[in-house]
């Protein structure tokens, strides 16, 4: 017998205000198709179904100002941990985005002590790697 229950089976059994906070991660810097639904899946949890739902982006920018606009609550990682981060979504060194990924997990990890949220959902491969580690 499994104690894994979908959100929807969670939503039936729990008011608005028992439910748990849900972390949508992005990790990306500029918006494609990922950001785009992720938005669309953050925007259905919060208004159609009253979720405690906060976005958290790398860093200021159109990733975060797409969910602002859409009235959602966001959150840049790298500025709420104290990390200095600089987007650059067209930066093809490999070396530079490895860098990139090892400081995007420190920061998640950090995130994570200071704010708990019981779930935490990644629309992305490189989100699922970073903050899939920073949780253990």
């Amino acid at each position: 017998m499994s104690n894994v229950i979908s959100l929807l089976e969670m939503e039936a059994r729990l008011t608005p205000a028992e439910r748990p906070h849900i972390l949508v991660a992005h990790s990306r810097d500029g918006i494609g198709g990922s950001v785009k639904v992720g938005a669309r899946f953050t925007k259905d949890l919060v208004g159609r179904r009253g979720w405690n739902v906060t976005t958290v982006c790398n860093g200021e920018g159109p990733v975060l100002d797409l969910h602002r606009k859409q009235g959602l609550r966001a959150a840049p990682l790298f500025h709420s941990t104290g990390f200095a981060y600089h987007p650059n979504p067209a930066d093809g060194n490999a070396i530079r985005r490895a860098l990139k990924r090892v400081k995007l997990l420190r920061a998640a990890r950090r995130y994570l002590r200071q704010h708990k949220p019981a779930l935490i959902h990644a629309h992305d491969d490189s989100s699922a790697l970073a903050w899939g580690f920073a949780a253990l």
